[in-house]
């Protein structure tokens, strides 16, 4: 694996991330992401454009970070060893794949990947299982770096609250390589169609009935000079 000097989140991570196959991206192209779809990953990576973050999502990405800052002391005295955040990349079979780390040991055997807990990570772990919005992202950092198991922890912002261990499975391994070949071919062929603007048509203005009255001397009264200037 190569270690890039690059700071996580910087223009020049950034700009590594747009031309690899992420760890991060594998939920979406695998189509298991609750957060992105498969279509809007590949419109990304062809186009370049990205979603805009919200202040919303922004707050969920300071209160992940602020969570990984916690745990981080706290997973190091489990391990007791020392943790450092690191991006690093390798080929396979002609892929270019980068994985961003929390955290690996000094001897590269070991990953850690943190996450803000919510109920439903909680619940996953409990049944000793990650589904897949989350386990393509740990095998695929297993598959970059070459360690050997993964640390995942969830933590509140006070305390880590679970945790459990992650060890590669050939299978899983085998769907990320192939998943991401079809997405380079998928890729390949993707042509871009801009979205056609919603055309909403103007309120119809209702025209007043057209009243008729006649009175006993047979003079006959109506509205039509009123009604054709409504209907110009």
């Amino acid at each position: 694996m190569k270690i890039h000097d690059v700071m996580q989140g910087s223009p020049e991570w950034h700009a590594l991330r747009a031309n690899t196959r992420n760890a991060s991206e594998a939920p979406a192209m695998l189509g298991l992401s609750k957060y992105k779809t498969r279509s809007d990953l590949l419109r990304e990576k062809a186009t370049g454009m990205t979603e805009e973050v919200d202040a919303n999502k922004q707050r969920l990405f300071d209160a992940g970070h602020e969570s990984e800052a916690v745990a981080r002391p706290l997973a190091e005295a489990f391990l007791q060893e020392d943790l450092f955040p690191a991006t690093g990349s390798t080929e396979i079979d002609g892929l270019p794949l980068l994985a961003s780390f929390d955290g690996l040991n000094m001897e590269e055997t070991l990953v850690w990947e943190n996450k803000l807990a919510n109920d439903r990570l909680a619940a996953m772990i409990a049944l000793g299982e990650l589904d897949g919005g989350y386990w393509p992202q740990i095998e695929m950092q297993l598959m970059v770096s070459g360690a050997e198991r993964a640390l995942f922890t969830i933590c509140d912002g006070e305390k880590i609250t679970a945790q459990l261990w992650y060890e590669s499975k050939p299978e899983r391994r085998a769907q990320l390589i192939a998943g991401w070949k079809q997405f380079a071919e998928d890729l390949a062929n993707y042509q871009h169609v801009e979205a056609a603007p919603v055309v909403t048509a103007a309120p119809v203005k209702d025209l007043p009935a057209i009243i008729i009255t006649s009175t006993g001397s047979l003079t006959v009264e109506t509205n039509f000079a009123a009604w054709g200037k409504s209907l110009r």
